[in-house]
């Protein structure tokens, strides 16, 4: 256990003991060490960790990224597919909004759609992008070649939620020291009000890479755990999408040209490859 180093940090168990048995089978020594007993605080650390020995982190990384296929990369599909115009995948359809991602969003969704409706519109379930014509997203995507560098970014984070949680139990602790008079009550949803606005102003980054999702420092240039090469910073999960169709599509662009200046016998600019 001593030479044992955490590979992958999981939220869910069965995800970790899943990619300890991918690597059992490829003959590396994997451990699951899951968190012991209920703490709320789990979903936010990522507790369950999966180790292996230092000497197989690099073929363990190898391993799993090859048994995870990124959702960011476009398949070809058919004349047919309807694909969005801003992020190029196919997780698309025609319909009205099916959800949204927070309470106060879904109070304001609500209140909208009474005044003024909802109507149907073609909608992209990975970046959130809307429009009207099924034919404005390109037939062809563009793709990534094999020596392109694929690209992630610095994801920007915060914990409203865990400060609401201790805010509450704060308060709730200081409701039953101070004693039960009415105006105590108001300390829990106060305190509480508090630790939103300590674990919103709490940052933290991310790697944008939905698979991933390892901690991130600004000075990064590449993840730590997808090796990755880091291409910028974002708000928003939905950004991920949108932003790695940019690069594909610069990388594309470049790549044209190149053809071009072969044919002309000119020297082509150099290939951003790093």
């Amino acid at each position: 256990m001593n030479d044992l180093v955490i590979l992958r940090r999981y939220g869910n168990t069965v995800e970790a003991h899943i990619a300890g048995g991918l690597l059992e089978a490829a003959g590396i020594h994997a451990v699951v060490i899951e968190a012991a007993g209920f703490d709320p605080t789990l979903n936010e650390s990522l507790a369950t960790v999966l180790r292996v020995h230092e000497a197989d982190v690099a073929e363990a990384t190898a391993v799993l990224n090859a048994s995870e296929p990124s959702d960011t990369d476009p398949q070809p599909g058919g004349d047919d597919v309807v694909r969005c115009p801003r992020c190029e995948l196919e997780y698309c359809y025609f319909g009205r909004p099916r959800g949204v991602s927070s309470v106060p969003g879904a109070a304001l969704w609500f209140a909208l759609a009474s005044l003024v409706g909802t109507t149907k519109r073609w909608r992209c379930t990975k970046c959130g992008h809307v429009w009207d014509d099924p034919e404005q997203g390109p037939t062809i995507p563009s793709q990534f070649a094999a020596d392109d560098p694929r690209p992630v970014f610095y994801l920007k984070r915060a914990r409203p939620g865990l400060g609401v949680f201790w805010g509450a139990a704060f308060g709730l602790g200081l409701f039953i020291l101070l004693g039960s008079p009415p105006y105590s009550v108001l300390l829990i949803p106060t305190v509480a009000m508090v630790g939103w606005l300590i674990g919103r102003s709490y940052k933290y980054g991310v790697c944008s890479e939905p698979q991933c999702r390892a901690r991130l420092r600004t000075r990064d240039q590449r993840c730590p755990q997808c090796d990755k090469t880091v291409a910028g910073t974002i708000s928003t999960a939905r950004e991920h999408y949108t932003a790695v169709a940019e690069v594909r599509r610069e990388f594309t662009a470049l790549r044209e040209r190149e053809e071009k200046h072969l044919q002309q016998g000119v020297p082509a600019p150099p290939h951003p490859r790093s």
